[in-house]
């Protein structure tokens, strides 16, 4: 539809689509060149929030991601690219999210209280936000088979690894794996534990869900257990 005018107002709005999802919203402009600048603007910044996974998160990297995998899906998704926007221009596009610590987040908090907004404005457009941001790179030490030179390796070679290295298994085999992880532990060998995802759960899920494990479950609530996504 690009720019147009309401009836009965004098600024105009814009309105188009982009993978799929419609955006729209007033431009503050009367000119339509002015409106179509706009409208361009808003284009080119949601095509900039692309991520990058070869790279170490910087902020905006990290923005673009929790944009593509969460914010794109919230009801009020206009409000949750603001709520990025205005945070990137805070802690700065190019600051990398290791660096992020409560000092950052209590400045954010304070400034945006600064600004006379209540505190559940404060809560959902800077803590929240910051938080599902944070938790797009936990601080995992992902290996894996192949980079440990056991692509194609047999389940119990793996299993032995896995045990060897103290490391849980993720794994979508629920047909094989399962039944040599329960033989080890009857056989009191031991395994630090198996998640199995099922080719069926969503993407986003199977993230959310292991993000929450990496960031909660302790070694010991792991170890010689089978667990199964989603949680």
């Amino acid at each position: 539809m690009s720019v147009y005018k309401r009836p009965g107002q004098q600024e105009y709005s814009f309105d188009f689509r982009y993978r799929r999802k419609r955006f729209s919203g007033p431009t503050g402009c009367t000119s339509k060149r002015e409106a179509e600048k706009f409208e361009q603007a808003e284009k080119d910044r949601l095509k900039a929030l692309q991520f990058d996974a070869s790279k170490p998160l910087t902020f905006k990297a990290a923005a673009a991601q929790y944009w593509n995998e969460v914010g794109t899906f919230h009801r009020n998704d206009s409000d949750t690219l603001r709520a990025l926007d205005w945070l990137q221009e805070q802690i700065g596009a190019n600051t990398m999210l290791s660096t992020i610590n409560d000092a950052t987040v209590a400045k954010a908090v304070a400034k945006r209280r600064g600004e006379g907004v209540s505190p559940a404005t404060v809560n959902r457009s800077v803590t929240v936000v910051l938080r599902g941001l944070l938790r797009r790179s936990p601080n995992l030490d992902v290996v894996r088979a192949q980079d440990a030179a056991l692509g194609g390796a047999d389940d119990p070679t793996i299993l032995v690894w896995a045990a060897a290295e103290k490391r849980v298994l993720v794994s979508h085999d629920v047909s094989t794996l399962i039944a040599h992880a329960y033989a080890r532990v009857s056989r009191k060998q031991g395994m630090p534990g198996l998640i199995e995802v099922p080719r069926g759960v969503p993407i986003r899920q199977a993230i959310a869900d292991l993000q929450l494990l990496a960031e909660f479950a302790e070694p010991a609530e792991l170890q010689d257990h089978v667990l199964f996504l989603p949680l």
